[in-house]
Formats: C-alpha cells, sequence, structure tokens
C-alpha cells in the first residue's frame, strides 16, 4: 500500500509539473483577419480575441474568384492555425488576391517546451503569385523562428523550441493573388501547431526521486 501511495503521488506530481498549463499562458493584443479583393470590391474579416476562430469570404463571377479561409485556436495548451487562400481569373478580371493572418503576443508566466509543426503548399499557374510566413520573436526584435516562403512546392517540417516565462511575438501569414491585367491563379495552404508543456522545476523533480528512492531501496533488499 505504501508504496501504490507513493507512485501515485509522484505521477501527479509529475502530470501537474507537465500538463496544467491553466493560468500560465495569456494571448495579448490579438489580431486575426482575413480578406479578399475582387477588382473594385474587397471585404475582410477581424477577430480580437483568443479562443476558436472560424471565418470563410469568398468573391467572384463566373471568370474567376478569390477566396480566404481560416481556423484557429489560442488556447492554454496551444495555438493551432490552419488556412487557405485562393485567386483566379483572366485578363479583364482586375487585382485579385486573398489575404489571412494571425498575430499575437503570448506571455508565458513559467518556462515551456513548444513542439511546432507546420506545413505548407503553394500552386500557381500563369501570373499567380502566393506565399505564408512564420515568425516568432522576443520583445527585443530578436527572431527565435523565421520561415518566409514564396515558392510553388510543399514543405513540412517539425521542430522543438524552449521558451523562457515571458513574452513573444508572434505572426502568421498567407495570401495568393493575380495581377490587374493578368491571367493565372494560386492557391495557398498554412497549418501551423504549437503545444506547451510546462518544463518541471529542479525542486519537483528532486522530490519525485526522492519518493521513488524508497521504493526502490526496498525492492533490492
Amino acid at each position: 500500500m505504501r508504496y501504490v501511495l507513493t507512485l501515485v503521488v509522484g505521477i501527479c506530481l509529475l502530470t501537474m509539473s507537465t500538463g496544467a498549463m491553466a493560468g500560465w499562458v495569456d494571448y495579448q493584443d490579438v489580431n486575426r483577419d482575413i480578406a479578399v479583393s475582387f477588382g473594385d470590391e474587397s471585404t475582410g474579416l477581424h477577430d480580437e480575441q483568443d479562443g476558436f476562430w472560424f471565418a470563410t469570404l469568398e468573391q467572384g463571377n463566373a471568370m474567376g474568384m478569390v477566396r480566404s479561409h481560416q481556423i484557429s485556436d489560442l488556447s492554454d495548451s496551444g495555438l493551432s492555425f490552419q488556412s487557405d487562400t485562393s485567386a483566379s481569373g483572366g485578363l479583364f478580371d482586375g487585382e485579385r488576391s486573398g489575404q489571412s493572418t494571425l498575430g499575437t503576443t503570448l506571455a508565458l508566466g513559467t518556462d515551456v517546451t513548444v513542439d511546432l509543426h507546420w506545413s505548407y503548399l503553394l500552386s500557381l499557374e500563369g501570373a499567380g503569385h502566393g506565399g505564408a510566413g512564420l515568425r516568432i520573436m522576443d520583445m527585443d526584435g530578436t527572431s527565435l523562428i523565421d520561415i518566409d516562403l514564396q515558392i510553388p512546392g510543399e514543405m513540412t517540417a517539425a521542430s522543438e523550441l524552449e521558451l523562457a516565462s515571458g513574452s513573444y511575438m508572434i505572426e502568421m501569414y498567407l495570401d495568393a493573388g493575380v495581377e490587374s491585367g493578368s491571367a493565372g491563379s494560386a492557391y495557398t495552404e498554412f497549418e501551423v501547431s504549437m503545444a506547451y508543456t510546462l518544463v518541471p522545476a529542479p525542486g519537483t523533480l528532486a522530490l519525485l526521486g526522492a519518493l521513488l528512492l524508497p521504493m526502490a531501496s526496498r525492492r533490492r533488499s
């Protein structure tokens, strides 16, 4: 019974140190936007709250269209961003474009490990153009992650990032467009996932080791 109690206490301490992010994460200055332009007509949607956001805009005619779509979530456990933009049309449709952006200041009350995954897709025809990017900076303006992609193709990557307690600026964008007086199409996808894990304090790990040591000693005896 003593062994079971010790093990349960140890597991609870470790779970508290690695998973309980509530109260340690805050999103400030949130700006989420999608916008489309087709000839002389433009429209957009804007959000300044954290949490979940879903937004889609489409505009066009029989000859061409523009679209911007974003699903994003700013939560205690992480940040997710899934978005696509597209534009197409002929010589007389004017400028066509779709944009999607997310910006926020991430305020951390403790050290965290960030499990970062992102994927990118850009398909172009004719005079189409587009791109996507992700930037994470400290408050001094030093870039910790700086991704800016404007070449056709598909890419996927993953990395791990250590962030100390403090504030960090996060910016994401993607766009697709066709210049006025040109024919073509562009399609862009960009997905980003940032999962936070609390870094256990040295005292927590030391306490866990102290709790498990008697059990290991008794097993040897």
